[in-house]
């Protein structure tokens, strides 16, 4: 390790050699102005002055070491004076000969404290890799001259070259007067920063606080309806990776409401099968926006197509199978889409007791709802109901099996979902795939819907899913509890209360809720559809694989081969006369069986032996 030397003048040019850095000038041809005036060094001014700055430009480096597999580095340069960084430089990412060209000035209060450069490769979520460190001595800088210099990187725990530095450095000293004026503006600068950092978090707090009271007044506002969609699948969607295929999600917009689907790996027919609620305002845009998206880790998302639904042109209360064609030919996404959760709606002379049953049902998806209020029974409507349904008519539309009403009177004694001990429920009704959904009612444990829904039936074994939610703006629904209704087991016109159940329909939850359903239905239609495949139902909860099941399963297979093995060994034990007990039991029970028969046949005025009249 060399020491220090006092430096020596050599037209004009001074060396200095550090403990752990050679530090070499390289300066061009001398100005003639400057080179003939003899400059002292710092360490023999330092007593003269009682402040330096140093200006520093960091240039380049050269044949930096190599720290990463693929044989490059991502270095970065760390400057320290008197134990403290004063410096951090950026990265220069897979490059052994960076060029930063950063200039940066710091105070000196004593030049013979020497500044300390280290060089770090950058790692992500790493500990960074050290690439060398030189000690610069700053009593042996030039008063007043800028300086180039050769900054050589050393470790004493490696033997490799390390490369270089190339710096230029400046020495300037200053009074105490500048000293002072100098600490004053580091102190409005830092004071800036800090104002500036306050100003920056009071609009970040400002702008959050304005999202929030939008939130709050969203949330106070009833909504008009919502829009129930189930995300079926994609076609023909377009190749985006080097594969040959993509991995496609879709994002819904809904005025200011946004949802994204999961993601699909590695093709271009994808399968979502999700199911999404947005909310429609009267003062906000009908047009849901759809848009097609490849996931790509690492870097930005790229875009695949879209399309748009202009909510208004549909049909409300009726789930509609819809499959959008995206623009410039980027394939095709089909989904199911509901608007409903009306919170009133109006009377419709056309409907089964003013609102349920369409003069059009021989079309697919046709579902009602309206007001129990304004519900009143019309026996004509009654009969035209049953008229249609009738055995005459049973060859006239075979998809078109029957026609169920069901009453959402009111829920009891729900389950808490908020912090004020109380919910925000509201029913969702599905049978298959048509789903139709009440009103929320806010701020309460008992509910009252007053809802009449029709739905068309097209499979007399289909069941009835009654499901009650707590409404949460900021996040999805929570689940309060459930009830499964199969159509053959409905009473026509009994009110009756059902104790609400878990989403697997194992165990009872807390609450109840009333309803009182008919269904009215041709029994011909009803078994022909019976030898068809039963429609898919695309929204299913998603089984998940159990061990505990499995084993069960196995065993009851097991107790059931083992019971058929031991009836064959005791059959083969009474033929081989292994007991001679059991074996003559057996036989003589099959003679009294085969005579009880024989006896039996005889009876009847037949002869057992010689098939004629006795």
């Amino acid at each position: 390790m060399c020491l220090l030397d006092d430096g020596s003048t050599h037209d004009g040019q001074t060396h200095h050699l550090g403990t752990l850095a050679y530090l070499e000038t390289e300066i061009g041809p001398p100005d003639k102005e400057t080179d003939s005036i003899p400059r002292p060094t710092a360490r023999s001014v330092r007593h003269q002055y009682d402040f330096f700055t140093l200006d520093v430009t960091l240039k380049e480096g050269r044949r930096l070491a190599i720290r990463d597999k693929c044989g490059t580095s991502d270095p970065y340069v760390k400057f320290k004076y008197d134990g403290k960084q004063v410096y951090k430089s950026r990265i220069v990412y897979k490059n052994l000969n960076p060029r930063w060209d950063e200039t940066f000035s710091l105070p000196v209060d004593d030049v013979t404290k020497p500044l300390v450069v280290k060089v770090f490769d950058y790692d992500r979520g790493l500990q960074d890799d050290p690439m060398g460190h030189a000690y610069i001595d700053l009593a042996s800088l030039l008063i007043d001259r800028k300086e180039e210099f050769k900054v050589d990187l050393e470790d004493p725990h490696v033997a490799e070259d390390l490369g270089y530095l190339l710096l230029d450095l400046t020495l300037v000293p200053k009074t105490s007067d500048e000293k002072e004026e100098f600490s004053r503006a580091d102190r409005y600068f830092s004071l800036l920063d800090q104002l500036s950092l306050t100003y920056w978090k009071h609009k970040y707090l400002a702008k959050r606080n304005r999202l929030v009271e939008t939130q709050r007044s969203m949330k106070a506002q009833i909504w008009s309806s919502v829009v129930s969609l189930v995300l079926i699948e994609g076609k023909g969607l377009l190749p985006m990776d080097d594969n040959g295929l993509s991995d496609p999600y879709c994002k819904f917009r809904l005025g200011n409401e946004k949802y994204k689907s999961k993601v699909a790996g590695k093709t271009l027919n994808p399968r979502w099968l999700e199911q999404f609620d947005l909310h429609m305002y009267d003062d906000q845009t009908s047009v849901l926006e759809i848009s097609v998206w490849d996931k790509d880790v690492g870097s930005k998302d790229d875009f695949m197509g879209r399309c748009q639904v202009d909510l208004s042109e549909l049909k409300r209360e009726e789930t509609h199978h819809i499959e959008k064609e995206l623009e410039d030919g980027a394939g095709s996404v089909s989904f199911l889409l509901t608007i409903t959760g009306h919170a009133s709606h109006a009377h419709s002379p056309t409907c089964w007791g003013a609102d349920g049953l369409h003069t059009h049902l021989g079309s697919a998806g046709n579902e009602t709802i309206t007001d129990l209020a304004n519900y009143m029974p019309d026996p004509r409507e009654r009969l035209e109901v049953q008229r249609r349904y009738s055995l005459l008519r049973s060859l006239r539309n075979l998809n078109d099996v029957g026609l169920l009403q069901v009453k959402v009177i009111k829920a009891t004694g729900l389950l808490a979902a908020d912090f004020g001990g109380k919910s925000d429920p509201f029913c969702v009704l599905e049978l298959t795939n048509a789903r139709l959904q009440t009103q929320t009612i806010y701020k309460t444990l008992n509910p009252e819907w007053g809802k009449v829904f029709t739905f068309q039936v097209k499979d007399i074994h289909s069941i009835l899913e009654v499901s009650v939610y707590d409404e949460d703006r900021n996040k999805s629904a929570e689940f309060l509890g459930k009830v499964a209704i199969p159509l053959l087991r409905i009473k026509n016109g009994e009110r009756k209360a059902f104790f609400l159940k878990d989403k697997k329909l194992r165990r009872r939850t807390k609450g109840s809720i009333v309803l009182e359903m008919e269904v009215i239905y041709n029994s011909v239609k009803a078994s022909w559809r019976t030898f068809n495949p039963k429609e898919v139902k695309y929204l299913q909860m998603e089984q998940k694989f159990k061990r505990q099941i499995l084993v069960r399963n196995l065993q009851r297979v097991s107790r059931l081969v083992m019971a058929v093995v031991n009836t064959g060994r005791f059959v083969k034990s009474c033929f081989e006369w292994e007991s001679k007990t059991r074996s003559i039991t057996a036989f003589i029970m099959y003679v009294l069986m085969v005579c009880f028969t024989v006896a039996g046949v005889c009876a009847d005025g037949m002869c057992y032996c010689c098939r004629c009249m006795c």
